[in-house]
């Protein structure tokens, strides 16, 4: 599932919208913060 969703290291985190849109990917092990500025963004769309 993950190769096929075209997801290509671990770990990766996928961030969207409540209704499932506008998902971003995060590849690699970040910091709190890295999560918060995207999370803020998808907040305010």
């Amino acid at each position: 599932m993950a190769i096929s969703s075209g997801l290509q290291g671990t770990p990766t985190f996928i961030i969207e919208k409540s209704d499932g849109s506008k998902a971003e990917s995060l590849l690699g092990a970040y910091p709190f913060p890295s999560f918060q500025a995207i999370i803020d963004k998808k907040l305010k769309e």
